[in-house]
């Protein structure tokens, strides 16, 4: 039997979407666009090789200018030309951008369209110029359905937007390959703790630095704490050197991570921390989970949809002052038969947020899109 063939167009966020495009593969014939900018993490070469042993057909364009740069719009055309040329039952894209809007209006708007949305509203310390606000205001006149990864964003989608069609998808957990040490899954001496992205206010690291450093003063010096992630920008390079005082107690790895040390990185730690003033969704979150780190994180709904506070985490209540402090004393203090016990559900947790589960629900609407449209 002949196979639907579907477009999955790219622009940004490419840890997400390279945990289920080859699932995808096993049921369409994938045509997978990628728009890589040099800023982005994963290298040209990375997709090739991804796509080797599979059936996916691989479209690469490589750019260099800025994204509201008219050259933009020439790249969009190409890709839109090809499109047409591979007559898709469905496009699929994150992608909010105006050029991409405005060419799918003009040239594709018969296929239906698919867009995922990560975040329905901009982080707190996100400032969006005004090209991306109306970017995003056209994109909710153009898709057919809206899909969100996390049950917080999907309920805030429904509410704002109600008569727009949307299905929640999940995120998978995230795998980099295996590691070559030995994973770091006993309790001695040290607790090992893991900050991994990119460091931004939202994110809250003065919030950890503030809650560690006093743990030192305290006489709890049995913790480290690692950090490894593009440093913002200097306002928050000179805030680290403010906030720590006790720099031996540190390890900061504060560049860009390379996906092949990320293996590495979370099997030398016991837990990863997030302490975010406000979350989304979080990618490193479903590297942990990948990885069967436990994790301490605040009571965002992102966090609490994934993880149990006390079974496979360690929760707590974001709006009370004290309580990331408390966590990590009472980490500080955890037994050895406590700990394994949360590295037991964690490896339960992972079944979960397998790639082919969080896949099929991708399969699931792409089938109910295409069967209304060969009905019209």
């Amino acid at each position: 039997m002949k196979r639907e063939t579907i477009v999955y167009l790219n622009l940004g966020f490419f840890d997400t979407d390279v945990t289920v495009v080859k699932e995808l593969a096993k049921v369409y014939d994938l045509h997978w666009f990628v728009l890589r900018s040099p800023t982005e993490p994963y290298d040209v070469d990375f997709f090739r090789e991804f796509v080797k042993g599979s059936e996916i057909t691989l479209h690469l364009y490589p750019f260099n200018f800025r994204r509201r740069s008219l050259k933009m719009l020439c790249l969009f055309a190409d890709c839109f030309k090809e499109i047409r040329k591979i007559h898709p039952s469905l496009i699929y894209s994150c992608c909010q951008d105006l050029y991409f809007q405005g060419l799918y209006l003009l040239t594709c708007v018969r296929i239906p369209l698919v867009m995922g949305i990560h975040d329905v509203k901009n982080h707190s310390s996100v400032k969006p110029p005004l090209f991306l606000i109306i970017s995003q205001w056209i994109a909710l006149m153009t898709a057919r359905c809206y899909v969100l990864f996390s049950k917080n964003q999907y309920e805030l989608f429904k509410q704002l937007y109600p008569n727009k069609r949307s299905e929640l998808v999940g995120m998978s957990y995230k795998d980099f390959g295996r590691p070559s040490v030995q994973t770091c899954n006993t309790i001695k001496e040290e607790i090992k703790i893991l900050f991994f992205g990119t460091l931004q206010p939202y994110k809250g690291y003065d919030l950890l630095f503030d809650a560690f450093e006093r743990l030192i003063e305290e006489g709890m010096t049995n913790l480290r704490l690692s950090l490894y992630g593009r440093c913002g920008n200097q306002e928050i390079e000179r805030i680290c050197r403010e906030k720590i005082k006790h720099p031996e107690f540190y390890e900061m790895h504060l560049e860009f991570v390379d996906n092949r040390e990320i293996p590495d990185i979370f099997a030398s730690h016991h837990f990863a921390v997030f302490p975010y003033r406000d979350a989304t969704n979080s990618g490193p979150l479903m590297i942990a989970v990948n990885y069967g780190l436990p994790v301490i994180a605040p009571d965002h709904s992102c966090f609490k949809d994934v993880c149990t506070d006390g079974v496979n985490s360690l929760l707590y209540d974001n709006k009370e002052k004290e309580a990331l402090y408390e966590k990590l004393k009472y980490l500080s203090q955890i037994s050895y038969d406590d700990y394994m016990i949360m590295r037991t559900n964690c490896d339960i947790l992972k079944s979960t947020f397998s790639e082919a589960t969080i896949a099929q629900n991708y399969i699931n609407l792409f089938k109910v899109i295409t069967i209304k449209t060969d009905g019209k």
